[in-house]
């Protein structure tokens, strides 16, 4: 289900083995200390591509519903991952589509 809206919103995403890496640097870094360093895609994609590629990539004949946003919903959300690169040399190394697939594999393993 989407908001309704001029689908040109877009949301940048976090796998979790981006967060485990996240807290791991967290805990381990004193070279980054406190500061706040963005771990996530910096490659931005709208709500309604990610529907379709994800439709596409389970081959799904479902229709996509959408609906309003609600008021305080951020358009854009796309983080800055510069110091992670800095600070931490790092930067994703794998896709959005790459990491829908290998998660739709790991579902379709488990349920088998």
């Amino acid at each position: 289900m989407l908001r309704k809206s001029n689908n040109s919103f877009g949301k940048a995403f976090l796998s979790k083995k981006r967060f485990v890496l996240k807290e791991k640097f967290k805990k381990e870094s004193g070279e980054v200390g406190e500061e706040v360093v963005n771990i996530g895609s910096d490659k931005e994609i709208t709500i309604l591509e990610l529907a379709r590629l994800v439709k596409e990539l389970i081959k799904s004949d479902s229709k996509i519903v959408f609906e309003e946003l609600p008021k305080d919903d951020p358009l854009r959300r796309k983080p800055d991952i510069s110091k992670a690169k800095k600070l931490l040399d790092w930067e994703p190394k794998v896709s959005l589509e790459e990491g829908l697939r290998r998660m739709i594999g790991w579902f379709e393993e488990k349920e088998k």
